[in-house]
């Protein structure tokens, strides 16, 4: 993001080149080794800082550039709040993509900004489905609900 501030690129597009998913989200058991190795609050408070500071620069960054999350595959708990924070989210149809944040079943609330872009992005009701229940959403019905803008063939 730093290399950003310096020169703007025309455009950023965020993609995974696995093919089996966007992304998983953040590594859980990071959470716990951290706190086997240092103070659990200030590590937890670190984690989850970094995290939603990286993301509300992509967000700025999104209001001066075009930003795509393409997204193949799962996208759920860091990896949606990261989508969110980017101007576009296209969403592969396939089976297999699908997006949520279930983080929230383990105790875990969506601390990297989601909680506020995911209801200014699909409305109060269905956010509050996604963000309480850990729900999936496919492909069809991220687009139909407007959590993606584009729903692509690929």
């Amino acid at each position: 993001m730093r290399k950003f501030s310096e020169k703007l690129p025309a455009g950023l597009v965020i993609h995974s080149k696995k093919q089996t998913g966007f992304c998983a989200g953040a590594d859980v058991n990071e959470f716990v080794e951290t706190a086997e190795k240092e103070n659990w609050e200030i590590s937890s408070r670190k984690i989850v800082y970094d995290g939603w500071y990286m993301f509300e620069k992509l967000e700025q960054l999104s209001k001066k550039i075009p930003t795509i999350a393409l997204v193949r595959g799962f996208c759920f708990g860091g990896a949606l709040e990261l989508a969110l924070s980017c101007r576009y989210i296209v969403a592969i149809d396939e089976e297999t993509t699908s997006f949520s944040l279930p983080e929230v079943k383990l105790g875990i609330y969506p601390g990297w900004g989601g909680i506020k872009r995911l209801p200014q992005k699909i409305g109060p009701i269905n956010a509050m489905n996604m963000m309480l229940s850990g729900s999936f959403v496919n492909a069809r019905k991220a687009y139909r609900i407007g959590l993606a803008d584009v729903l692509s063939p690929y």
